[in-house]
């Protein structure tokens, strides 16, 4: 709403265009704010708020009452109709939005009770608890009273978990906390939490990756100890190329993988082709055929050459 006036009936005349706020059950507060300013760049807050002695002028008490009224709904302009100044609808709008002193005064303790109390909690966010903050400044607002910004930034402060701790007292070394604006103190804390949550992403992913290295370093289900085809070890019988057969020990031996002719567990019999010993010859007998080990024939009884005599010395 805007109103255009001519202020010719104060001292001076000025054509000056304001916007009249419109009053609703939530907005006494700013609203009040709103229209003494109104009505002060008028030069008509005297009437409503007159000083001790004074004469109230007939003409601007009028204009004044004529401005409330245009900014306070209908339902409530009917009952402050019959009001003849501009100090009794304003005094009568207070006590209707506020209350009366000693009750307003009782909600005022309440609520400075329950600001005191208030802790943030371990798991919850910067954002969560300045919420709740701003949800006190509204509240003590709607009874009259003004949180300050020192005060704000205190409790801020003084309600973070221990984790805050370095930087809150850094932030206490280094800058006027009463002086500090809420919107920066916040922003510190906030700035200070994401890299906190940055880091324990960080750590996670770390641990999730080493965790995936560790399994994939451990040998599959099924598989022998230690195997390579190149190298001495125990393996499983499938895994070295002996087919379906049964696990064992020694079917591979030696460098290279050679086949050792390990036993057949299923048929009790070794699965090792017999040797042709037809080119063997005999120590023993000096006949082909067969080993020293295997000869029929007597074992020749060695006899020493360099056999010593009585009479000879000693070589």
């Amino acid at each position: 709403m805007e109103v255009t006036t001519n202020t010719s009936a104060p001292k001076e005349t000025n054509s000056v265009s304001l916007q009249i706020p419109t009053l609703n059950a939530n907005n006494y507060t700013t609203w009040s704010i709103k229209m003494e300013a109104v009505m002060d760049a008028h030069g008509l807050w005297d009437s409503v708020d007159p000083q001790a002695g004074t004469v109230i002028d007939e003409k601007r008490n009028k204009t004044a009452r004529a401005f409330i009224f245009q900014a306070i709904p209908e339902d409530v302009l009917l009952q402050v109709a019959k009001k003849k100044t501009a100090s009794e609808i304003w005094e009568s709008l207070k006590t209707r939005y506020l209350g009366a002193d000693r009750v307003q005064k009782a909600r005022l303790h309440t609520l400075r009770r329950e600001f005191d109390s208030m802790k943030m909690k371990e798991g919850e966010s910067i954002d969560e608890f300045t919420g709740k903050l701003s949800g006190m400044v509204s509240k003590f607002s709607s009874l009259g009273e003004t949180l300050e910004e020192g005060v704000l930034v205190r409790k801020l402060f003084d309600s973070a978990p221990d984790k805050y701790l370095q930087l809150i007292a850094s932030i206490e070394q280094c800058s006027d906390v009463d002086s500090m604006l809420f919107e920066e103190a916040i922003g510190r804390l906030k700035a200070y939490e994401d890299r906190l949550n940055q880091r324990k992403t960080n750590a996670s992913s770390d641990n999730s990756l080493l965790f995936t290295r560790n399994e994939n370093q451990q040998s599959p289900k099924g598989t022998g100890r230690g195997f390579s085809s190149g190298g001495r070890g125990r393996g499983s019988y499938q895994d070295r190329g002996g087919g379906s057969g049964p696990r064992g020990r020694g079917l591979y031996r030696g460098r290279g993988g050679h086949w050792s002719g390990g036993p057949n567990r299923e048929s009790g019999e070794s699965s090792r082709k017999p040797r042709d010993k037809k080119h063997i010859t005999c120590f023993n007998c000096s006949k082909q055929g067969h080993f020293a080990s295997e000869c029929k024939k007597e074992k020749k009884v060695e006899v020493n050459l360099l056999e010593k005599k009585e009479d000879e010395p000693g070589l």
